[in-house]
């Protein structure tokens, strides 16, 4: 079988290319930085969920009298909230550029 649509393997014009890199270039750090924020998003939700689901565990082992399994909740806890002010921070950062 051959392929004879030329539509979709017409070569970029180098007047063309070179037009639209400084955009691209724009384009493909704002998306970076977009995809970025949205896995720290989504980094944090996993955290406060595993760190529910760890504190809601009854039982466990203690160490000096402190459930381990609540402390490494509120920990994970912690380290949720950090990651939220963090990408706020990155976001009104960005804002002001």
């Amino acid at each position: 079988m051959i392929y004879l649509d030329y539509q979709a393997t017409t070569p970029l014009a180098p007047e063309a290319r070179e037009a639209m890199l400084p955009w691209l270039d724009k384009f493909g750090n704002r998306l970076d930085a977009t995809l970025d924020r949205a896995t720290m998003g989504i980094m944090t939700a996993s955290v406060v969920i595993g760190s529910s689901i760890v504190m809601t565990v009854p039982g466990g082992p203690t160490v000096f009298g402190v459930p381990v399994l609540l402390a490494l909740g509120l920990c994970g806890y912690l380290m949720a909230f950090c990651n939220s002010i963090w990408i706020i921070y990155g976001i009104w950062r960005s804002n002001k550029q």
